[in-house]
């Protein structure tokens, strides 16, 4: 099977091995789908990121994970579904001259599925 690198402007990635045979087998590489699934995470996070600031939301903390699926196909394999999974700590954002009515709120852990055709 095919092996290569891969490496980006950024330096992030410099000579991570990439290859076809990570997909299915054990190896210290990445592949199309955790790449894919990384960038999901990422750009789900940033989005959710803004909009909690936004929103007056003070944000402690952003975890999110993606669990992809890897399905045959008729001609192949492809990549079926995306689960992101989150795990935040969000608090309001107390103005100068407010106060607060209750106890501080504790941090919760929030699973998040994304389901798209």
């Amino acid at each position: 099977m095919a092996t290569g690198t891969i490496s980006t402007d950024s330096g992030v990635l410099k000579q991570t091995q990439y290859s076809f045979s990570t997909r299915f087998e054990n190896g210290i590489s990445t592949n199309p789908e955790e790449l894919l699934a990384a960038a999901h995470a990422g750009r789900f996070t940033m989005a959710l990121s803004a909009q909690l600031g936004g929103a007056s939301l003070s944000v402690q903390k952003l975890e999110t994970t993606t669990t992809v699926t890897l399905d045959k196909v008729s001609d192949g394999f492809a990549m079926t579904k995306s689960h992101l999974n989150l795990v935040a700590r969000i608090f309001p954002v107390l103005r100068p001259n407010s106060t607060p009515t209750s106890k501080p709120p504790k941090p919760a852990a929030i699973e998040v599925t994304v389901n798209a055709c």
